[in-house]
Order: structure tokens, then sequence, then C-alpha cells
């Protein structure tokens, strides 16, 4: 028997699949050079700021570090330099908002002896299921995941079609067109991210993503 996992980072979306990640770290850079980390069920706190002492306080919690979309122009670990990985447990392969070019550059990775996952990266609800694991079901969510991460017994990644040049899974394209030139009053940028939520979430409600494998392990 096997179950189905959409893994991605703690959000209003993804609440629900925390429990199970409990000793999951995903850790990033952002585009202003500082490390993003979305820490689930850590112990204590993480201080550090710099890639190397992260992953180092992660490790000695007894958490797993992945790197999400290492290769992504804005964001990506990988995207403009070479890291060490000691202490690095796996990474995504693919990513529903990363580009054809990003995902294709992540499986030069394969080779370095890292866990290869899938990440639905989903913002919204209706996000979810554009990228699935799927692994044997040991009895339980945790156990499940535990030897899925730890790189232990056969998986797969599935994943929605790209087509060549695609750009990844975008939100509200015309509103960053003319966000330089319209700015959105401030008391109603909560509303009419409720608005856009419903709207994202109603649109999705009625397609089921095709998926497709993505990477099989070995």
């Amino acid at each position: 028997m096997s179950c189905a996992l959409p893994i991605t980072t703690p959000s209003k979306a993804r609440v629900s699949f925390r429990k199970a990640a409990r000793r999951a770290m995903l850790i990033s850079r952002s585009s202003s050079g500082k490390n993003e980390r979305w820490p689930l069920f850590l112990q204590h706190a993480l201080a550090s700021d710099t890639f190397e002492e992260v992953v180092r306080e992660i490790r000695e919690q007894g958490g797993l570090c992945n790197l999400p979309h290492p290769f992504r122009h804005r964001d990506g670990a990988l995207r403009s330099t070479e890291r060490p990985m000691e202490g690095v447990s796996g990474f995504e392969i693919f990513n529903p908002k990363c580009s054809l070019d990003e995902n294709q550059r992540s499986r030069t990775l394969c080779s370095s002896g890292l866990v290869a996952v899938g990440g639905s990266d989903a913002h919204y609800e209706g996000d979810l299921g554009e990228c699935v694991n799927v692994v044997p079901y040991t009895g339980d969510v945790r156990g499940s995941l535990d030897q899925f991460l730890h790189g232990r017994g056969p998986y797969q990644v599935l994943g929605i079609h790209q087509k060549n040049g695609g750009k990844g899974r975008q939100y509200a394209p015309l509103y960053y067109r003319v966000k330089p030139y319209v700015r959105i009053p401030r008391p109603l940028v909560p509303a009419a991210g409720k608005l856009y939520r419903a709207y994202r979430n109603s649109t999705s409600r009625w397609r089921t993503p095709e998926l497709e494998i993505k990477y099989v392990s070995e």
C-alpha cells in the first residue's frame, strides 16, 4: 500500500501537514540574501542566519534539512553559488512554481547522494496536489514520512506537466504587471488578499491536475 504526500512550507494553506513533517526543515535564501527558514516543531528557536549555521542548528536538534527550489532565480540557495552540502539531507527536484529550466537544473543534484523530494509550494489550498510524493505506507503517516525523507524504500515524485519555456505557477499576473503604477490602499490589502484566495480556490475546485512521473527512486 502506498500513500501520496504533498510537501509544502507553513502558511494558512499548509498547517494540516505540519504534524506529519515534525522533523522536516526547509531552508532557502530570500531575494534579500537572508535565509528563509521554515522550522516544523523543532524544540528551540533558531538563532543563526547563515546557511551553514542554520543547518548545524537544525541537525543538533535532530531535524532534517531539505533545500526547496535550489536553483530558483529569485531565492534558490544554489542559484548563483555552490555551497557545502554537509548536514543537508535532501533537495526539491520538482516545484510547480519553478520554471521548467529551474526544475531541470535541480536534477543535476540527483548524483549528490541527497534525497530527491517533490514540493507543491502551495500558497493557496487549491494548489495542493500539483506535486505529490508517492511513498510506501508503513502504518502511520509519521513513519512513512520518516522513511521517505531518509531515502529508505522506493517512492515516486509526481507533478503537473510543464511546457517548454514554462515559467511555473504564477499568481495574479495582471496585478503584478500594473503594481508599479497602481497601488492598493493599505487598509484594503487584507480584503483584496481574501478575495483573491477565494477566487483562486474556486477556480481550481473543478479541476483535478493531471500528474506525470518526475522522479523514481532507485
